[in-house]
């Protein structure tokens, strides 16, 4: 399971949850971070400005490493792809705004509320 929303770092950065539910023993555990670290780090760029959430719904034991990565790969380009429309869909709200003399909606902060 995948989740992302939008930050201030102003770079994408990755929080992995992976419980012993998903994964009984702590070396499958790190090795499904391992993995979802080594494709989000290869990917990066499509995010931007996101905190991205990974969650491990289930035991990677009995897959090899190159179709998890491809499933993995899969699912973070689904999620760049929709954060990429939600930062353009944003932008273009703000631009909006900002043309339309909107301060307030253009995320303009007033005197004395920083």
């Amino acid at each position: 399971m995948a989740r992302a929303i939008p930050n201030s770092v102003e770079a994408p950065r990755l929080g992995l949850i992976a419980g012993r539910k998903a994964a009984k023993r702590a070396v499958d555990r790190n090795r499904a971070k391992r993995l979802v670290r080594e494709v989000f780090r290869a990917g990066a760029a499509a995010f931007g400005p996101f905190d991205v959430t990974i969650q491990l719904r289930s035991d990677l034991r009995g897959q090899n490493n190159e179709a998890v990565r491809t499933e993995l790969r899969g699912l973070l380009d689904s999620l760049g792809r929709r954060c990429k429309a939600d930062r353009a869909r944003t932008d273009n709200a703000a631009k909006r705004a900002a043309d339309s003399g909107d301060a307030a909606a253009a995320g303009a902060v007033p005197h004395g509320h920083q």
